[in-house]
Formats: structure tokens, sequence, C-alpha cells
């Protein structure tokens, strides 16, 4: 129910070793590294390592296909593998050509069936259509044009377009509110026609070149290329799918191998080098001291010192934070680290909020089947998307569960269950309202005993007794 201890030390060794110690003692290990050229930085002959990261652009390639391959992040072993670096960044090109030429192809499709659905919503508007509809935009001296218009103006002038000489007019659908047609003009009186139909509101819809015979025949070929289409969407889905499957261990073993050398490369930008030695200064826990020489030991003329026993007694340097809290607490350190997490000399609010927060929850929202139901999905939450979230709810419906209960309410419903009724009578109203009153001041008391203590740890008397 506290900060954890943490102890500042520094590794030693040489040069060449250094990639080494990383791989198998700082990364995945309980480590925080310090910049060490910053704090060792008067010593002469110390400088930083080479920066550069070759396998952060291949870690960051591997990352966008996650998105692109539909694969899910996870973790695959890979302590045997002993791969170059270009023969990776090989592979995850061809992944991505691989998949790119799928997806393409599927876009192709999805392109093809919207056009396809625009095709038939044309075409059910030319029902009566029954000569070859490509036939129409192919004569030498004549000009279609097809499309709609209002059908206001339409009732409104049709006399005038039937008076004309010079074009023809014949209506394909009616509608509510447009009616669809075409009108035919010689080439000549081309010009004349248009400016006629645009005066009174002729919307040309221009039809597909995919068109061919008469409506009917047109928008049965149509679906049948839906169905075409269809069936290769399937197919690609398939493809796509057993593609993904077959790639997603060695695409995760090769994920896991970059992130490790990604984070093991990222360790040299706090470490400092001299001509045959490198040095790292980091954070270590108090109960990970024992493993932490073990595993150092075991390096030769590799070595370890501690900068000083007691770490709050350093200047210069804050220790991170890290919370040690029993089990039943722990679900609620996330939502502590919401509002910040305590400073390294501070008393973790963990504990207090995972009491706290669910008992005045169960107060608020006591009721056995809503409580149930919260429970259910909580439950789903933390099994199904990993979400810490999840907890919390569990424990929160828990609470309510239990006043629920209390109130004797199902549902809604307090007739089912005898309960305590403590919400029967206006005194028994009082009473609850009141002992909640009580708990809640409880719960802001012991936040201001919590907050002096941390004041007089941190030596800030104003922040203690104001």
């Amino acid at each position: 129910m506290s900060v954890s201890r943490m102890k500042l030390a520094t590794i030693v060794g040489p040069v060449e070793s250094f990639d080494a110690v990383v791989q198998n003692c700082i990364v995945g290990h309980e480590f925080h590294p310090e910049p060490t050229t910053t704090i060792m930085g008067k010593i002469k002959g110390l400088h930083a390592f080479d920066p550069a990261n070759p396998y952060l652009d291949p870690l960051n390639h591997a990352e966008r296909l996650f998105s692109v391959t539909g694969i899910k992040p996870d973790f695959e072993a890979f302590a045997d593998m002993d791969c170059p670096l270009p023969e990776i960044t090989a592979y995850l090109a061809e992944l991505e050509r691989s998949f790119a030429a799928i997806q393409a192809d599927r876009e192709a499709l999805e392109r093809r069936q919207l056009e396809n659905r625009q095709i038939l919503l044309q075409l059910g508007n030319l029902r009566d259509v029954t000569v070859p509809i490509q036939d129409l935009f192919t004569v030498t001296y004549t000009k279609f044009r097809f499309g709609r218009m209002p059908r206001e103006i339409y009732d409104g002038f049709y006399s005038l377009i039937d008076a004309r000489d010079d074009v023809f007019f014949f209506v394909t659908d009616e509608q509510k509110d447009f009616v669809y047609g075409m009108y035919m003009t010689p080439r000549a009186s081309m010009e004349r026609a248009d400016g006629l139909f645009a005066s009174l509101q002729f919307e040309r819809i221009r039809l597909s070149d995919r068109l061919h015979g008469s409506s009917e025949e047109a928008q049965a070929a149509i679906r049948e290329d839906m169905e075409e289409s269809e069936k290769r969407m399937a197919e690609l889905e398939a493809r796509f799918s057993e593609l993904a499957e077959l790639e997603r261990p060695a695409f995760l073993r090769y994920y896991s191998f970059l992130r490790f050398m990604s984070s093991a490369y990222g360790i040299r930008q706090y470490a400092a080098r001299s001509h045959e030695s490198f040095y790292l200064l980091g954070w270590i826990p108090e109960t990970m001291l024992e493993e932490f020489d073990r595993n150092i030991s075991g390096w030769k003329d590799v070595n370890s010192v501690l900068i000083s026993e007691d770490s709050e007694s350093l200047t210069g340097y804050t220790p991170p934070t890290k919370l040690k809290n029993p089990r039943i607490f722990r679900p609620f350190e996330p939502f502590a680290a919401m509002y910040g997490l305590p400073a390294y000399n501070e008393i973790d609010p963990t504990p207090l909020m995972a009491i706290a927060y669910p008992l005045i929850f169960g107060v608020m929202f006591g009721d056995i089947g809503h409580g149930a139901l919260l429970a259910l999905i909580g439950a789903l939450m933390w099994k199904l998307k990993k979400m810490w979230l999840g907890k919390v709810l569990m424990y929160c419906a828990a609470s309510s569960v239990i006043f629920g209960f209390v109130f004797g309410s199902v549902f809604g419903n307090e007739h089912l269950l005898p309960g305590f009724k403590v919400l029967e009578s206006s005194e028994e109203t009082h009473l609850m309202l009141g002992v909640t009153m009580y708990a809640g001041a409880v719960v802001l008391a012991i936040a201001i005993i919590l907050n002096v203590v941390n004041g007089f740890r941190q030596k800030n008397m104003e922040k203690a007794l104001l």
C-alpha cells in the first residue's frame, strides 16, 4: 500500500559487452535509466553513444502493417532467431506488397459494385426502352439526351415541347417529383434544343458505356456482373484471411524481435562511454536488487555499484514511482494514475480509492439486477478486451448488488425482496442522508490526513500545516 523503494545504481563494463548486457539485463527487467552523460558530464573522456537506431524504421513499418494485415499485436518468441536486418526489411516489404495487391483488387471490385448499383438506378428510369441502348448514342444525324426534369415544369411546359418540330421528348419513367426521359433532336438543332431543356431545368444524366441491349437485357447483365463480383470478393476475403493466418507467426516473431532490439538501442541515449568502458545509470526496485546483481555478475568485467543506500538523500535525482499494492487493490492503480501518480516520497492513495469509490457507487446505484448486469459487462470488458476498467466496474457492480439487498431493489422494483427498506420513511431517508454525509466527511478527513503526512515527508511545512 505504498510506493516501492528504489535504489540508484551504476553499471560499468567493457564497451564491447554493452549490447549484450543491455539485451540480457536491462530490456524487459525492472531498470529505469537516467541520462548518464548529463549526470557524469564533467568526467573527461566520456561521451555519448551513437544515438542512431537502425531498428526504429523497420519497427514503425511493422506497426503500420498491423492495420494492413488485420493481425493483432502479440508477442512471439524469437530467442533462436538469427536474421539480418536487411532480410527482415525485405520480408516486411514483400508482405506489404502481397496484402496491398489483394486490397487493390478488393477496392477495384468495390468501385465496380458501386458503379453497378448506380447503373441499376439509371436502368430503373429506362423501363420503356426496348431498343438497344447503345444504338441511341451512335446514330449519325440525330442526337439523344437522357435525364430528368421537375414534374411541375414538365406538366406546365410539355405542350411547348410537343409543339416544336425540331425536338421529340419521350418519357421513360415518372416519379412523384421528377419525370425521366429522353429528347431526340437533329444534330443541326442540338444547341437550340439543349438551351430549351436547360431553361426547363432538365438535368442530364450520363449513361454508362457498359449498357448494352434493351433496358431489361442491360439490367440482367449488370445483375449477373454483380453476382460474379460478390463471388470474387468472397474469394479475396478468404485469400486475405488465409495469408494473414499463414504469415502471422513469422510476422509477430519479426515484430517482437524488432521491438526488443529497438528498445535495446534506445538505452544508448542514456548511456555514456569512454574509449574502453561504458557507463549506465538507473533506478532498480529494492526488491529486485538481488536478482539484478545475479544477472550482472554473470558477465565478465561488468560491475554494478549502488550510488547510495538512501535514495531520498540524493540531491538532483528524482526516483521513479512504482506502485506496490496488494492484489485486491491493483485494479485501481490505473484509475489513480489518471489523476497523477504520487511522488516517490508520497503515500499511494490507491487503497483509499479502491475502498471509497465502490462504496459510494453502491450507495448511489444500489440495485441487484442492474449490479449483476454491470458485473457481466465488466467481466466481458476484461476477458474479451483486456480493459482494466472492466475490473473496476466489477468491484463497483459487487457493491451495487450488496446495497441492492440493503435497499431491496431489483431492476428498480422494491417489492420483490424485503431488504432493510432504509428509504421507505422520511426518517429513514434522513438517516441515510446523514450516514452518507458522515461517510463523505470521513473520506475527506482521511485524504487531508494523508496530505499532511505527505507534507512532513517532503519537508514542506506549509503544505503540512495549511
